[in-house]
């Protein structure tokens, strides 16, 4: 032996008074990696919420089609109700409209009958005078 005091160290001879050193070397890159470690944890806990919360609006959006469906489907009752009603009204408009025309020609039969009536009257007045 030299009279260096060495020690086997993973694959190549280590100086006894390097230890601490290398030893201080070592732990400093250990919490270095423990820090990043727990940077990536946090990272990963935030995707991890970011996911749920992605999944939460997708049910949020998968429901709001389902509303929008449903809302359509009503919507379109509702427009077949309305034409529906629309016929009816114009049905009646039209009944409306040819009873009135009726009760016209009625009236103003019943207007020249009164005054027809009303000539004969002077007219036989007139003649007994």
């Amino acid at each position: 032996s030299s009279g260096i005091n060495a020690e086997y160290g993973g694959g190549s001879y280590v100086v006894k008074s390097e230890l601490p050193e290398l030893l201080s070397k070592a732990m400093k890159k250990v919490s270095g990696l423990e820090s990043k470690v727990r940077d990536m944890e946090r990272l990963n806990e935030k995707l991890e919420k970011r996911i749920e919360e992605s999944k939460s609006v997708k049910h949020s959006y998968v429901d709001l089609e389902e509303e929008v469906k449903v809302r359509k489907n009503e919507l379109d009752i509702l427009s077949e109700e309305k034409t529906r009603s629309e016929l009816t009204a114009r049905k009646f408009r039209s009944l409306l409209d040819s009873t009135k025309l009726a009760l016209d020609g009625i009236v103003n039969q019943i207007t020249g009958s009164l005054e027809e009536a009303e000539r004969k009257t002077d007219q036989e007045k007139k003649g007994s005078v």
